[in-house]
């Protein structure tokens, strides 16, 4: 395992997943301290870049993920350079050909990961926190089972729907994604629930019983990580539902004795590098000879 700090994380690196740990101090951004760490599949890895920042700022380092696999993304589109969970900032100084090494062999182990089988979207829930999940703002609360999501509104201080029902409960099944928009102009940042049968009717957040509010912050981080969770637990629970069969894919065809030879090649040069171990390498080797 690798290990490569920055100013706001630090990232630990191996052949199946970027493990990025997030500084907590007061210092640090309230998503970071909320978010406090996640795993990163390595298959879900489309690109890393690294770019210099300049004499007086360090390197940049830039996860992309596969389409769709993003939950921050997916989300929150208006997201600011602040609160990108995939980007690492080096110190000032440090060495940006350290940081180019550990993005090539992330890339390597991605794009051999992906040649071995296609990603699995129920990973997705791997980047982001654990459920049973909750979190509180000034206007009430949220909460994220494998079943349901329950919003509360006890802090509703004015006649409205939300102070006369209290509570509105969705099924996890029934959620098309959740949304998430930031405070802007002194109007409050808010989560929104879009369910699949019923797209959003442009009623105010105040009075939208699919949306609960939060101020800048604490409250708006949070309010972003749990329309993460429930739009990645949507997602994985959707990959996981069964997929049809035919009765022309129930046969089993043969192993392709070349594709198997050039995966262990594939594992060669990983292992050359030093981004397997001997173990892993010969472990992953019979596995693949016992194919043929």
């Amino acid at each position: 395992m690798y290990e490569l700090q920055g100013k706001q994380a630090v990232w630990q690196i191996d052949t199946d997943s970027v493990e990025i740990r997030f500084h907590t101090d007061r210092r640090s951004d309230p998503f970071f301290r909320a978010l406090s760490h996640l795993r990163v599949p390595v298959p879900f890895i489309s690109s890393v870049q690294v770019s210099s920042g300049g004499r007086r700022e360090g390197w940049r380092m830039q996860l992309t993920l596969l389409p769709g696999l993003d939950p921050f993304a997916t989300v929150g589109a208006a997201l600011s350079a602040s609160k990108q969970p995939f980007l690492l900032v080096g110190e000032p100084g440090s060495d940006q050909l350290l940081a180019q090494f550990h993005a090539d062999a992330i890339m390597q182990a991605a794009e051999f990961a992906r040649s071995e089988a296609k990603p699995s979207g129920e990973r997705i829930v791997e980047l982001v926190p654990r459920i049973p999940f909750h979190i509180q703002t000034w206007e009430g609360a949220a909460s994220c089972d494998a079943n349901s999501v329950t919003l509360t509104w006890p802090g509703a201080r004015i006649p409205s729907p939300k102070r006369l029902h209290q509570r509105r409960e969705f099924a996890l099944d029934s959620i098309a994604r959740a949304e998430w928009v930031p405070r802007d102009d002194g109007v409050d940042a808010f989560l929104r629930i879009v369910l699949k049968d019923r797209p959003s009717e442009g009623i105010s957040p105040r009075n939208d019983l699919h949306c609960l509010l939060g101020h800048d912050g604490e409250d708006e981080a949070r309010l972003l990580l749990m329309a993460a969770t429930i739009t990645a637990h949507c997602r994985g629970m959707q990959e996981a539902a069964p997929a049809p069969t035919s009765p022309a894919s129930a046969g089993t065809g043969s192993v392709d004795s070349e594709q198997i030879y050039e995966r262990i090649r594939q594992l060669g040069k990983l292992h050359a590098e030093g981004i397997l171990t001997d173990e892993e390498f010969a472990a992953k080797k019979k596995e693949l000879l016992d194919r043929l």
